[in-house]
């Protein structure tokens, strides 16, 4: 667990803000956000979780489980085959192929695309990791107290960017992003470059370094 409460992030953001009076409430946004940056950008085993779900016969989606934050990877347990992730158009033309064995997926809005259509029921388990609880009033975070800083840092990206100061909100997230990447375990980089954060749009620490990117192109 952490060690700092919301409160404690509050006046600490209030602080590197420059003490401008903002209201607990827009600082708590801030903070949560920065909450669920760093939740999606590390494979925290508290948040993982997994679920079991059968197909339906030539029917090509399913539903994705409720409160998931970025699917990690599915595995078909009738055929004991892992299906692999590809982007959404390049599985649409996979689906053009006939029915058979599901053997890859993508993610649309609220459900999961399979593809070749099932030619059965075959039995899935879905293994995914859920956003936190938002935190509140003398909440700590789930994560160890050494990731308190990385909630810090990325709630100040997430602040100067709403207050419209993207140089700084770049900055931040920079420091956020090293932060991070220094404490990530070997195991955390490798599901990180396996590109298993892909199956959310903006997910993974890809996704942190996409908006850092993008943040420092436009500021040119």
């Amino acid at each position: 667990m952490g060690l700092m409460t919301l409160a404690d992030f509050e006046t600490d953001l209030q602080s590197a803000l420059g003490d401008r009076g903002i209201l607990n409430a827009r600082l708590d946004r801030w903070i949560n956000a920065g909450y669920y940056d760093l939740a999606g950008a590390v494979e925290f085993e508290i948040l993982s979780n997994d679920e079991s779900v059968n197909t339906v016969n030539a029917t090509q989606t399913i539903t994705a489980p409720t409160n998931t934050l970025i699917i990690q990877y599915i595995k078909d347990t009738t055929s004991d085959n892992l299906l692999g992730w590809v982007p959404k158009g390049e599985l649409l033309r996979k689906a053009i192929t006939p029915t058979g064995q599901p053997l890859y997926w993508s993610r649309h809005k609220l459900n999961i695309i399979l593809a070749p259509v099932p030619d059965g029921v075959y039995a899935l388990s879905i293994y995914t990791l859920e956003p936190p609880t938002v935190l509140t009033g003398t909440a700590v975070t789930l994560f160890p107290e050494t990731w308190d800083q990385a909630v810090f840092l990325l709630a100040g990206h997430n602040a100067l960017l709403a207050l419209g100061d993207e140089q700084r909100s770049a900055a931040w997230l920079g420091r956020g992003i090293t932060y991070i990447q220094s404490r990530m375990t070997e195991q955390d980089i490798q599901a990180n470059a396996s590109g298993l954060g892909a199956s959310l749009s903006g997910g993974g620490m890809a996704g942190l370094q996409a908006r850092l990117a993008g943040l420092q192109g436009g500021g040119q």
